[in-house]
């Protein structure tokens, strides 16, 4: 409630621009929606909004641009149309079949993935969303019996690790990667 308040009384000035930080961290799931709803309103009112928010369907939802600082360094700034791309080019794919074989992995690079991760019978997969049928079918024709397949986009500490040079955080697995191109 006390977020809530806070919330209400800085939206109250008819000001052009509203500056929050991290608007939607104490709120309940349902408030957070009707949140950024409202802050989407305001803009498309003509307001200006900046904002701080490790919350990426904030992000997602209200930003045109977006800036990552990093130890009070503004180190990137991107159209939220790049980050987006950004992140659709880290998504990976994990793919589980039937047996594992090295011939697997080296068909799904030759059919345009850009890393391959092997583990046990699973390859993780990075690749454009677009060519992911494509790899799917090189890996059966190469003798992969898939299992089953699932997408696994990056997280937002990922991405921002990425801009930060911090690198990938681990999701548990070991295993051998095979990058291509």
């Amino acid at each position: 409630m006390v977020q809530r308040l806070g919330l209400a009384v800085a939206c109250l000035p008819d000001a052009p621009i509203l500056i929050l930080d991290a608007p939607t961290v104490s709120l309940a799931p349902e408030g957070a929606i009707h949140f950024r709803e409202f802050l989407a309103a305001l803009k498309r009112a003509g307001k200006t909004l900046l904002f701080s928010s490790h919350v990426l369907a904030d992000v997602a939802q209200l930003a045109d641009r977006v800036g990552v600082m990093v130890g009070g360094k503004l180190v990137a700034l991107e159209a939220i149309s790049a980050l987006r791309e950004g992140v659709m080019r880290a998504g990976r794919m994990r793919v589980e079949l039937a047996s594992s074989d090295p011939k697997h992995a080296e068909a799904a690079c030759e059919a345009g993935a850009r890393a391959v991760e092997r583990q046990e019978n699973a390859l993780l997969i990075t690749s454009l969303p677009e060519d992911r049928l494509q790899i799917l079918r090189a890996i059966e024709t190469a003798g992969g019996v898939v299992v089953r397949f699932a997408s696994q986009e990056p997280s937002l500490e990922n991405i921002y690790l990425q801009y930060t040079g911090g690198g990938r955080i681990s999701d548990g697995h070991q295993g051998t990667e095979l990058a291509h191109g």
